[in-house]
């Protein structure tokens, strides 16, 4: 197990240590995705497709979501075919 701490700065930015963005496999430009839920937060490189979102979040899946609380500034993947 290996435990680094991140700060974060003055304008809210947070630099990742290098061992996190190994694990994660992200480069550069690359999107990272956040699980918000119970008070915690689960990090993980954005996925491709819901495939691989399962793969990578161990087939658990978030609660519904009632469009009517969505934030128009989350990023949309697509999977469904109900259009947002």
């Amino acid at each position: 197990m290996i435990i680094r701490v991140a700060r974060i700065g003055s304008r809210n930015r947070v630099v990742l240590p290098v061992e996190v963005l190994d694990v994660l496999g992200v480069d550069p430009g690359d999107a990272l995705f956040f699980v918000i839920r119970d008070h915690s937060v689960q990090l993980s490189r954005s996925p491709e497709n819901f495939g691989e979102y399962l793969a990578l979040h161990n087939e658990t899946l978030p609660a519904p979501v009632d469009l009517d609380d969505v934030d128009p500034r989350q990023m949309r993947f697509g999977w469904s075919e109900e259009e947002w």
